[in-house]
């Protein structure tokens, strides 16, 4: 008892152990409720109507639902959110989105909201769905996020600034949350990760739950379905899936309409993953008869067929492009056009023809027209031939030959054209019954007899012909040679076959004064002389005209010269230049730069009056004339004693002043001096630079002496001989110029170098007393050195330096 005791006790927990354990079992796990700030939004009914099924409470299929802020404004007094639903049917998961309003209340007020029959529709998909919208409180109602804040509450109007909300978004490889309100607002930046990819679905990131990276591509399969030329499968060899493409035709048959018909269509069902190219190839689609549709599934070649039938040929499709016509002597049989939906058939092709009879003599014709291939069917169309009118184009005038007045009659002949038969009696008429002797125009018309096949006429016209003048022509070419002005004019020449000839002048002179004469021009210009024979009845008359020119004469500008020779000197005098030696007939009439009296070059020219109809324009070069400047000036007078053995400091200024004078003297005038002027300049140019440089060699060995140190070491050594060296190879008077206080400060700067050379040599200064007393000492190093930096700032202040 005891031992089954105990194993009814242990087999009553393992039964406890194992429904505890299948409790989850049928429980869905899926998560039903959405949240967007203090709205929550639970889904409370589902259902699905589509390819896949009718689900009518499909509720127990969503696996969750994500509810985020819609971007699009929503109407006044609501808010919008967007919310994702996330199902399975059929083992294949779907995801929707619906959009929905909730009403917005005043601040602190709570809602309870319930949003029924919102509907998505895609594609033939139908889906409903139900939530129950719920929030706590409504907070203040701000458009001013934190980020931008501080705002004001749109119901209450206080002072607010809503929080930001934050919604994650994504670039397929990044994620961040992103301010709905402000898109530069961003935290928690990240690189998407987490999520297996399979070739159904890209992974989907652990942290903001959107599909990043790629997916692995299926390994499709394409093949033609087993027993079908018209179904393509595609399927993967990794996962379970099918899909397919279908060519089909969209009606089994047509009746021809004389356009393509391209019946076919390629469709893919929605699980297709390959390119979707839905073009089709059509063969033998226009004509009756099988058509062929073809198509291309991702390397599968798909077939199908649709038959054409032919159309019935109705009286409305056929017409001639005459009913009637009259005898002309050949078969006049009209252009039969059959049309079909816009389009011109082809005779042989689409139909065929017969005439009852040859269509050449009046009388009554039939034309029956039968469908072929495309068309079926026959119609009679009739047509009738009358008595032909003469019409003048059936009739050939052959004008006399020859046709120039010789004082005969000249007769045209008329017969009927090679292809018209039994016309009538013709009778031909010159200009009524005139007889066709002089020169002119005449017209020629016919009287017609009535015949068998023709009906009379009366003065048709068939055509007209002219009795030329006698042509008079030249027998000596007009002409007339040009001439220049003041010599005597050319006679023209110029003979006609009959008939007096004559010679008018017309033209312009070069003044522009018209010429309208029977006598020669005599002024320079260009003209034209007119030859003329007077027309009469029956002879032409002649006009030619010839062009010749009176040319313009040169006046002779051998002797003409300007009057300078050679610059003139400046005294502040005006100067001035001149024309001579010109020909009778020009004058100067303005001068341009020929006077002047400061110093400087001078370019004179004249504009010369002549007889500008007769004679070509008289030229003379221009003059470049000179002034030349005097040498000494205020700034030369004042250095002219000053040399390299007397300068001083104080003469800088004016000596490179007057350096500057002689300078920009050369450069500006330096033509207009003699060799022996310029020379005397360069030596006077040359002299004040000495000075200058004598004072330049001074100042650099001052600059020297200025850098020595104040407290010498053996390491200045180089820097102090460097000095004493450029001291002592200046001039006496170059010595004169450095100042005595940088002599001295160069003597003291020796001697403590000097000093050092001892062996017990140490750094030293000037000396300044007892060396067991320094307080003196230090008294009197103080003001010397005081006294010897301002001595340098005074000087570099005098020389517009720093002292260093």
């Amino acid at each position: 008892m005891r031992k089954n005791w105990k194993k009814r006790l242990l087999s009553l927990i393992l039964i406890l152990v194992l429904c505890i354990g299948l409790l989850p079992i049928g429980v869905k796990a899926a998560n039903l409720t959405g949240k967007s700030g203090d709205y929550t939004l639970t889904l409370t009914a589902f259902s699905y109507e589509g390819s896949l099924g009718k689900h009518s409470d499909a509720l127990s299929k969503v696996k969750w639902i994500r509810v985020s802020d819609k971007r699009e404004e929503a109407p006044e007094g609501y808010i919008q959110f967007y919310v994702l639903v996330s199902y399975e049917i059929s083992s294949i998961s779907r995801a929707e989105g619906f959009t929905i309003r909730v009403p917005e209340k005043a601040c602190d007020e709570s809602i309870d909201v319930m949003l029924e029959n919102v509907e998505y529709e895609y594609v033939g998909e139908h889906v409903v769905a139900s939530f129950h919208v719920t929030r706590p409180v409504i907070a203040h109602t701000t458009d001013t996020p934190e980020c931008l804040g501080p705002g004001t509450c749109s119901v209450c109007g206080k002072p607010a600034s809503k929080p930001c909300t934050f919604r994650w978004n994504s670039d397929g490889t990044k994620h961040w949350q992103q301010c709905k309100d402000n898109y530069q607002h961003r935290i928690n930046e990240g690189t998407c990760s987490g999520g297996t990819a399979t070739c159904a679905a890209r992974a989907k990131c652990s942290t903001c739950g959107y599909n990043y990276g790629t997916k692995p591509p299926h390994d499709l399969r394409y093949s033609l379905q087993e027993g079908t030329t018209n179904v393509a499968v595609e399927t993967c060899a990794n996962c379970s899936h099918n899909a397919t493409a279908t060519l089909s035709a969209k009606s089994s048959s047509y009746t021809y309409t004389g356009k393509a018909i391209e019946g076919g269509k390629l469709s893919y069902d929605l699980l297709w993953e390959g390119k979707e190219d839905r073009s089709c190839a059509y063969s033998d689609h226009t004509d009756a008869g099988i058509a062929t549709v073809t198509a291309n599934a991702c390397g599968v070649e798909l077939r199908t067929t649709f038959e054409i039938l032919p159309a019935e040929l109705t009286a409305d499709m056929a017409a001639l492009s005459a009913t009637s016509g009259a005898y002309t002597g050949a078969e006049q049989k009209p252009t039969c056009a059959v049309a079909f939906n816009g389009k011109s058939m082809m005779e042989g092709i689409d139909y065929t023809t017969a005439w009852s009879g040859d269509v050449i003599t009046p009388g009554d014709y039939t034309l029956t027209v039968t469908g072929m291939k495309n068309l079926y069917g026959s119609v009679t169309l009739s047509y009738k031939i009358i008595k032909g009118f003469p019409t003048a184009e059936m009739f050939v005038m052959i004008p006399p030959d020859p046709s120039v007045y010789d004082g005969t009659a000249h007769y045209a002949a008329v017969e009927p054209a090679a292809w018209i038969t039994g016309m009538g009696e013709i009778t031909v008429r010159h200009n009524g019954m005139e007889e066709p002797v002089n020169a002119g125009n005449y017209t020629v018309t016919i009287d017609v007899a009535e015949s068998e096949y023709y009906e009379p006429v009366y003065g048709l016209r068939v055509g007209d012909f002219t009795v030329d003048q006698a042509e008079n022509v030249w027998v000596t070419a007009p002409a007339v040679e040009d001439w220049t002005y003041g010599d005597a004019p050319n006679a023209p020449v110029g003979e006609a076959r009959f008939g007096e000839c004559k010679v008018t002048y017309s033209g312009w002179a070069n003044d522009e004064t018209p010429y309208n004469s029977e006598t020669a021009p005599t002024k320079a210009g260009s003209y034209m002389a007119i030859f003329t024979v007077e027309e009469t009845g029956n002879y032409t008359g002649l006009e030619t005209s010839v062009e010749f020119t009176v040319e313009k004469a040169s006046y002779d500008m051998t002797s003409a010269k300007w009057d300078y020779t050679e610059p003139f000197a400046g005294d502040g005098a005006e100067k001035s230049v001149a024309l001579v030696g010109l020909p009778e007939g020009v004058t100067v009439g303005a001068y341009l730069g020929n006077t002047a009296a400061e110093s400087g070059s001078y370019t004179a020219a004249a504009v010369l009056l002549y007889d500008e109809c007769n004679y070509i324009k008289p030229a003379v070069p221009e003059l470049n004339w000179w002034i030349k400047p005097v040498t000494d000036t205020e700034n030369t007078e004042k250095v002219k004693d000053i040399t390299a053995e007397n300068v001083t400091p104080e003469d800088r200024e004016a000596l490179e002043n007057a350096k500057k004078d002689l300078e920009a003297l050369m450069e500006e005038f330096g033509e207009a001096f003699s060799e022996e002027e310029q020379n005397a300049i360069k030596e006077e140019t040359e002299r004040i630079g000495d000075a200058l440089a004598a004072l330049e060699k001074a100042e650099v060995v001052e600059e020297l002496i200025d850098r020595l140190p104040e407290t010498v070491t053996k390491d200045d050594r180089e820097a102090i001989e460097a000095a004493d060296e450029a001291y002592n190879a200046l001039s006496d008077h170059e010595r004169s110029i450095v100042d005595e206080e940088r002599k001295a400060a160069l003597d003291a700067a020796k001697k403590a170098l000097a000093a050092l050379s001892s062996p017990s040599a140490v750094p030293v200064s000037p000396a300044t007393g007892d060396g067991s007393k320094p307080l003196p000492w230090l008294i009197l190093l103080l003001i010397s050195g005081a006294g010897i930096a301002a001595l340098l700032l005074g000087m570099r202040k005098k020389r517009g330096g720093k002292v260093k």
